[in-house]
C-alpha cells in the first residue's frame, strides 16, 4: 500500500450490538472496527442526529453512535486489525466522566471543540461535567458536556478507561461515542481526477480562493417528456421507418429531431420512446422541459487547498464539507418572491445560489477559502491547487459516475 491517505475523515458505521454487551463491531469505509468494553443501551447504525451540533468537529448530520458504560474500572479497546487510522477524531456526547487514553503510551489529545468550559483536555485525558438539563447559548437543550478531541499520529489500536470522577455524586453513566479518521487510499481502486476552476485574490490581510465546478460535473438532465417532445420523437420514428435503407433520409430524420431538442436530448428521447407511432397520444408527463435546477455532482466531500513556495508546501487548509448536490442554477419551482429579482436594494439571489455571489456563503459551502496572510504567503506562491476525495463504496461510486455520464450525453444542452 503506498503512503497515501485520504484527507477527509470517515466515521464508523456501527452494527447494532447487544444491550449491556461487551463488544461492538463497525465498518470504517471497508475496514472492520472492533470495540471491546462495557456498553450501554443506546445505539445507532448511521442515523444518530446528535453529533450534528456546532460543538462537534466535524459536525455530522447523521452518524453511527455507541453508548459506552462509564464506571470505575471500565476499560475499552478499539482495534482496526492492522489498518492504519490517521489522526483519529473522537466525538463524545453527554460526557460527565473522565476518558483516559492508556495505550499507546505518550498519546496527547487535542481539543477540537466543545459546548462549555467543562469539556476539558489535558495530556491523555478528556473530561466533562455532569449537569442537569441545560439550555446552551444557541437554544439547544443538553445534559453533561459535549465535544470532539483528536489524537495525532497513526493507530491500529486505542485503549482507554472511562469512569466518573471520585468526587462525583454518581457512580455510573452512559457516554455517547463515535470515532473516525483518515484511512489509506486503496490502490486497487481507480480514482477519477476531475478539473475545477480556481479564482484567487490577495487582500491586505487574507488570501481569498474560490472553487467553481467544471462543466463535466454539471447535471441538468430532465427525466420525463413534454407533449411537444413526444411529437418530435414520433415524427422522427415515422420518418426513420419511411427512410428504410436510405441513409440520407435517415440522417435527415435525425437532424430534424436534434434541431428541435438538441442532440443529447434527442438521444434520450429516441432511446426511451423507440418506434413511437406518429398517431400515439402526445400527452407528456410534464409541461416544461425545465423543471429542476442544474446541480454539481460527484464533487469531493471537502476540498483541501495546497500551496507551494520555494519547493516547499507552505499552505495546507481543508475547507468545510461540500453539499452532495450543489445547486448551480435557479430552480423554476421556487416561488417568485425567492427567484432572482432586482430592486432598489440590489440583486436578490435565491438562498441555494448565494455561494456563487457571496464569499462567506461560498466558504460555508466548502467552495472557498479565506486564509490569513503570514510572511510566507505575502511573498507569493509558486503553485496552488485544490484536491479532494469523494469517499463512497466502489459500487455506489461506479453507479453515480455512470449515471452522471449518461445524463451529460442525454441532456438538452450539450457542451
Amino acid at each position: 500500500m503506498p503512503d497515501l491517505t485520504d484527507p477527509a475523515p470517515t466515521f464508523v458505521r456501527w452494527a447494532i450490538p447487544e444491550q449491556h454487551g461487551q463488544a461492538a463491531t463497525g465498518v470504517l469505509r471497508d475496514v472492520r472496527i472492533d470495540l471491546e468494553g462495557p456498553l450501554g443501551t443506546a445505539f445507532y447504525q448511521d442515523d444518530y442526529p446528535g453529533f450534528r451540533e456546532s460543538w462537534f468537529t466535524p459536525p455530522l448530520a447523521a452518524s453511527g453512535m455507541i453508548e459506552l458504560a462509564s464506571a470505575a474500572g471500565n476499560t475499552f479497546t478499539l482495534t482496526t486489525h492492522g489498518t492504519l487510522l490517521t489522526n483519529p477524531i473522537i466525538q463524545l456526547g453527554s460526557l460527565g466522566s473522565v476518558l483516559t487514553i492508556t495505550s499507546p503510551p505518550t498519546v496527547t489529545l487535542t481539543r477540537l471543540s466543545g459546548d462549555d468550559e467543562y469539556f476539558q483536555v489535558a495530556g491523555n485525558t478528556v473530561s466533562g461535567r455532569g449537569r442537569s438539563l441545560t439550555t446552551l447559548p444557541d437554544g439547544v437543550l443538553t445534559t453533561d458536556s459535549n465535544g470532539s478531541v483528536q489524537l495525532t499520529g497513526t493507530f491500529t489500536h486505542i485503549t482507554f478507561t472511562l469512569a466518573p470522577r471520585p468526587t462525583d455524586d454518581f457512580t455510573a453513566e452512559g457516554v455517547y461515542f463515535q470515532i473516525g479518521g483518515q484511512l489509506p487510499l486503496d490502490d486497487a481502486l481507480p480514482a477519477l481526477l476531475g478539473p475545477v476552476r480556481l479564482e484567487y485574490r490577495y487582500t491586505d490581510s487574507d488570501l481569498l480562493v474560490r472553487v467553481f465546478p467544471d462543466e463535466w460535473a454539471i447535471d441538468s438532465f430532465e427525466e420525463g417528456s413534454t407533449a411537444r417532445e413526444l411529437e418530435h420523437v414520433a415524427r422522427f420514428w415515422s420518418r426513420r421507418a419511411e427512410a428504410g435503407d436510405d441513409r440520407g433520409q435517415a440522417l435527415a430524420a435525425w437532424h430534424d429531431l436534434a434541431s428541435h431538442v438538441g442532440p443529447g436530448r434527442a438521444v434520450h428521447l429516441a432511446r426511451t420512446h423507440r418506434d413511437r407511432p406518429a398517431a400515439a397520444d402526445p400527452a407528456g408527463d410534464k409541461d416544461s422541459t425545465w423543471t429542476q435546477p442544474a446541480r454539481a455532482r460527484l464533487l469531493p466531500d471537502a476540498f483541501t487547498l495546497l500551496g507551494w513556495a520555494g519547493g516547499q508546501v507552505v499552505l495546507n487548509v481543508t475547507g468545510k464539507p461540500v453539499p452532495a448536490d450543489l445547486a448551480v442554477g435557479p430552480d423554476p419551482g421556487t416561488p417568485d418572491a425567492d427567484q432572482f429579482t432586482s430592486d432598489g436594494d440590489g440583486l436578490h439571489v435565491p438562498a441555494p445560489l448565494k455561494w456563487l455571489v457571496d464569499f462567506g456563503s461560498a466558504v460555508a459551502a466548502g467552495m472557498a477559502f479565506q486564509v490569513p496572510l503570514d510572511d510566507t504567503l505575502r511573498a507569493g506562491l509558486d503553485r496552488m491547487i485544490v484536491l479532494g476525495m469523494r469517499v463512497r463504496d466502489p459500487a455506489t461510486s461506479q453507479a453515480d459516475l455512470e449515471t452522471l455520464l449518461a445524463h451529460l450525453v442525454q441532456r438538452r444542452v450539450s457542451p
